[in-house]
């Protein structure tokens, strides 16, 4: 018997079924085959897993197809808010920049052990010309050890990326050109440090069918983290925008934290003000 879970047929049998030309399911580019290619694999999910995940709720981890493996002393789980354990681990999420967004952390139990490791992985994902793999980590803590991203198929298990250390307390990005290698499963290996202080966490994982630039992706992309970069606001305007860091001074409006790091400072971001008179930096030069 044939489920047609579309975009992919799952068989009885095991077998694993892509059809020719399918949309791609992000909305970016046709996956174009000349003609339907069978793959056998060992243990597949049945459905399609999504290439993204921000973890937006209590239901994320499923919803999105991400696994976990490992021991259960040290396990990755899904959070919001700031971790129980002082000094490491994230505020609030990168996705809402707030205590009620959903992110992935390392969580340590009492008997948990120096090097433990817990592995969160996609289900199954058809591969293209060109991908990219962007997402956001927080390694915060006097004893974070290391971070690790694997690209894996049936023949490959490729290490795409390191990290290790405390990289302070704030989210930061990377993206990872992803290698033509057959279907694959992404893997976050986390490994724990020799201390309660090692929280690891991960946010807004996205693979895209594109070439990969870990910069900028045009010249109008701005976080407002250096300067303005190419934006610019009218001059002698009674209600402009304006770079700014921290709590905006109207108490009841506007952000408290950026939304590029988390933190409050020393992370900027660009809002308006309604007087003539400019507050610390102006976008405006």
């Amino acid at each position: 018997m044939i489920m047609d879970v579309s975009p992919f047929h799952i068989l009885a049998q095991g077998r694993f079924v892509i059809p020719t030309n399918l949309p791609d399911p992000e909305g970016d580019h046709p996956i174009q085959y000349k003609r339907v290619r069978w793959f056998y694999l060992k243990s597949i999910s049945t459905g399609y897993s999504k290439r993204s995940c921000t973890f937006g709720n209590s239901g994320d981890v499923d919803g999105c197809g991400w696994l976990i493996s490992g021991v259960d002393r040290y396990k990755w789980t899904l959070y919001s808010g700031k971790t129980p354990t002082k000094f490491t681990g994230p505020d609030r999420d990168h996705t809402t920049a707030s205590e009620h967004g959903y992110y992935m952390y390392t969580k340590s139990l009492s008997e948990s052990k120096y090097n433990d490791e817990s592995n969160l992985h996609s289900g199954l994902i058809v591969p293209s010309l060109n991908q990219c793999l962007t997402f956001w980590y927080h390694m915060y803590g006097r004893d974070i050890n290391t971070l690790k991203v694997f690209q894996n198929s049936s023949g490959h298990n490729k290490e795409l990326w390191s990290k290790t250390g405390n990289q302070g307390n704030k989210w930061h990005v990377h993206s990872l050109p992803l290698i033509n290698i057959g279907p694959y499963r992404i893997n976050f290996k986390a490994i724990r440090g020799n201390g309660d202080r090692s929280n690891i966490a991960v946010d807004d994982i996205f693979i895209k069918n594109t070439v990969c630039n870990v910069n900028k992706v045009s010249r109008l992309d701005c976080n407002f983290e250096d300067d303005s970069c190419e934006w610019k606001s009218e001059p002698k305007a009674a209600y402009n925008w304006t770079i700014f860091s921290g709590k905006t001074p109207t108490s009841y409006s506007g952000p408290d934290v950026d939304h590029t790091s988390g933190t409050i400072l020393p992370n900027t971001y660009a809002y308006q003000l309604t007087i003539v008179q400019k507050w610390r930096c102006s976008t405006v030069k």
